[in-house]
């Protein structure tokens, strides 16, 4: 399946994605502290898997609060971590549904052992095969309310990228075009390893359908270093990767 195919298809099925498969929460919640005080702030959760089917789902996180604040990345924050600030996203997907997203800003660190209790205020539904994958700052979220100037979508074979400018230039009308070259020639690559393959045999087809993988291996990871060139503009990148 060409690219371009394989993205439509990505953009139709997110929903079902976010909803089927994947499974994942934005939490927002309230930390109890031993010393009485609360801090309020959101994370994201792959959903876990729970034994005890007695009590909620929402009640064996708060009773299992580590699961929810453990620090999923390697840095110097410390083992339990949580998000002071979080920016909805709302956006038109690929069809023209419209729909919103989270992303999540402020990553503080927190001792352990200062921790009485959590108490979650929200659960909401995210995939974790869905996300934003532009950096951004709670101070962006008073450009990302403003509809985008321009709307694209690039996709490989694993992973598309919906991209939405909010402020146009020289350097993002670049970065398209290279986007745009990068998708065209990997198409027109693909469609002749796959007509050779129609009429080679032997060592000319096995060669033909060795480089036809190694491109479709390539190509996801070309597409995202082009992507991240987006990185400090006014841009906001919804990334979607399955396996």
């Amino acid at each position: 399946m060409h690219p371009q195919n394989i993205l439509s298809l990505f953009m139709i099925l997110l929903p079902v994605f976010g909803l089927a498969e994947y499974n994942g929460h934005q939490i927002e919640f309230t930390i109890e502290l031993k010393d009485g005080q609360d801090i309020h702030g959101y994370n994201f959760l792959a959903d876990v898997y729970q034994r005890d089917d007695s009590i909620s789902y929402e009640q064996f996180l708060e009773m299992n609060y580590e699961l929810v604040l453990g620090n999923q990345f390697y840095d110097d924050l410390g083992e339990l971590t949580y998000y002071q600030n979080r920016i909805r996203y709302e956006f038109t997907e690929y069809g023209g549904t419209s729909n919103f997203i989270y992303t999540l800003t402020d990553k503080k660190g927190i001792d352990k052992d200062k921790v009485k209790a959590l108490n979650i205020i929200c659960l909401t539904e995210q995939s974790y095969a869905i996300g934003v994958s532009s950096f951004h700052v709670y101070e962006d979220r008073l450009w990302m309310d403003i509809k985008p100037m321009e709307q694209f979508a690039f996709g490989g074979i694993f992973c598309s990228h919906e991209i939405f400018i909010h402020e146009k230039s020289a350097q993002t009308d670049n970065i398209i075009q290279e986007l745009q070259i990068l998708t065209a020639d990997f198409e027109a690559e693909i469609k002749e390893l796959e007509q050779e393959m129609k009429y080679a045999d032997g060592e000319h087809y096995y060669r033909a359908e060795a480089k036809l993988e190694q491109l479709e291996e390539e190509i996801d990871e070309k597409v995202s270093e082009i992507v991240g060139k987006f990185g400090g503009l006014r841009v906001v990148v919804i990334t979607m990767c399955t396996c």
